[in-house]
C-alpha cells in the first residue's frame, strides 16, 4: 500500500511523467540490441577536424587513424534525448558526484580541439554512483568542453528536445581493472550542459574559464592538414609521440601544449540538482570507441557571453582557423534500440 501511495503521489505531482518507478537501485545502462560495443583502442596521434567538408571532417571519421572500426558501430554518442521516451526512475539517496570538499589541480591547455584540464592529482579522485557499476572505482582523467560554431543556434554534444544550451562540458573517467577505450564500460563520462541564458553559476567553474584568455594561443609542435590516414602517416606520427614531439590532445596536460594550473573542486562543476539521464555509448571524438557510461546533467550551468568568446576564439591545429569556424561538436548518431533511463526525483530540465 506504502508503494502504490508513493507511486500515485509522485504521478500526480505532475514533476515526472509516466513509466516513473520509485526504486531503491538504478539499473546499469545496456548496449544497443542490434549489436554488443565495437572498441578502438588508440595507437597514434592523429589530426581529425569539425568541418563538415572536410575530408577528415565528422562525416568522414571513418579514414583517421584506429577510427574505421567503431565509425559505423551500434552505440555511437552523442544522441538526442526525447524526454517522453526516457524510462525514469526515482532513487532519492543516489548521489552522482564526488567527495564534496575535496580538491585537485591540473593543467589547463589549448590542446588545439578545445580548453581541456588533465594530469596533476585529477586521477586521485574518484567519480561516485556511476548506475550499475557502484562497486568500481572510476578515476577522473580529463575535463574539456564542446561549443558550436559562431552563429549556431545549438552548442552542445547532446540534445535534449525543447532545449538550447549553448556548451556542454566533459568530465572523463577511467575505470579501474579496465583498459580505457579498450574495455567494455572502460570509460564513464558527466556531461553538463552550459548555458548563458539559465542555469546556476559556478564560481569553481568561472574561475576556470576565467584562465581561459591566457590559453588562446596552440603551442603544440604539429599543425594539422586535411589528409586521410595513411600508413606513412601512422608511421610518422608513431616516431613523434615516441621522441616526446607530439602534443597529443587525448594525452595533454604534460605542459607541451603550454597551459596554466589551475585548482579547484570537481563536485562544485555539477549543478546542485543531481538528476541525471543516461545511456551506453562511445567517445566522441576519434577513435569513437564504443566503451562510455553516459551520465548527462538535466540542470545546465549558467556561464557568461564573454566566456563563451573566449572558448570560441581559442586557436585549432589547422592554420588561421579558431573553434569559432567549425565548433568542436559531433553531429548527433541513431539510438539504434538503445533505451535513455533517467533518475530524476525532482523538476525535469
Amino acid at each position: 500500500m506504502w508503494t502504490v501511495s508513493v507511486l500515485v503521489a509522485t504521478m500526480l505531482s505532475g514533476v515526472l511523467l509516466a513509466d516513473v518507478y520509485p526504486q531503491s537501485f538504478l539499473p546499469p545502462a545496456q548496449h544497443s540490441p542490434l549489436g554488443p560495443p565495437q572498441l578502438c583502442r588508440q595507437r597514434t596521434e592523429y589530426c581529425f577536424s569539425y568541418n563538415r567538408r572536410s575530408s577528415i571532417g565528422p562525416d568522414n571519421w571513418n579514414k583517421v587513424c584506429d577510427t574505421s572500426p567503431c565509425f559505423g558501430g551500434s552505440n555511437q554518442s552523442p544522441v538526442r534525448i526525447y524526454p517522453h521516451l526516457v524510462k525514469f526512475f526515482c532513487d532519492p539517496n543516489h548521489r552522482l558526484g564526488y567527495p564534496p570538499r575535496q580538491l585537485v589541480t591540473g593543467l589547463l591547455e589549448n590542446d588545439g580541439y578545445y580548453p581541456k584540464i588533465a594530469q596533476g592529482t585529477i586521477p586521485d579522485i574518484v567519480l561516485q554512483g556511476v548506475p550499475g557499476y557502484t562497486d568500481c572505482i572510476f578515476r577522473f582523467n580529463s575535463l574539456h568542453i564542446h561549443v558550436g560554431k559562431t552563429g549556431s543556434r545549438h552548442g552542445t554534444e547532446h540534445r535534449v528536445f525543447g532545449n538550447r544550451y549553448d556548451g556542454e562540458m566533459h568530465l572523463v573517467h577511467v575505470r579501474d581493472g579496465g583498459n580505457a577505450s579498450g574495455s567494455v564500460a572502460g570509460q564513464a563520462v558527466v556531461a553538463v550542459f552550459l548555458s548563458t541564458r539559465q542555469g546556476q553559476y559556478s564560481p569553481q567553474l568561472d574561475a576556470i574559464l576565467d584562465w581561459l584568455i591566457n590559453i588562446q594561443d596552440y603551442n603544440g609542435s604539429d599543425v594539422c592538414t586535411e589528409e586521410p590516414c595513411t600508413g606513412a602517416m601512422e608511421s610518422r606520427m608513431l616516431s613523434r609521440m615516441a621522441a616526446g614531439s607530439a602534443c597529443p590532445h587525448w594525452r595533454s596536460g604534460s605542459g607541451s601544449c603550454g597551459g596554466s594550473n589551475v585548482t579547484f573542486n570537481p563536485d562544485k562543476l555539477l549543478p546542485s540538482s543531481r538528476d541525471f539521464y543516461y545511456l551506453y555509448g562511445s567517445l566522441t571524438t576519434p577513435t569513437l570507441s564504443e566503451s562510455v557510461l553516459w551520465q548527462v546533467m538535466m540542470q545546465p550551468l549558467r556561464i557568461t557571453r564573454r566566456q563563451l568568446t573566449d572558448i570560441r576564439t581559442m586557436e585549432t591545429r589547422f592554420s588561421g582557423l579558431s573553434i569559432a569556424d567549425n565548433g568542436n561538436q559531433r553531429p548527433t548518431q541513431p539510438l539504434h534500440g538503445r533505451r535513455i533511463l533517467a533518475n530524476c526525483c525532482h523538476k525535469k530540465w
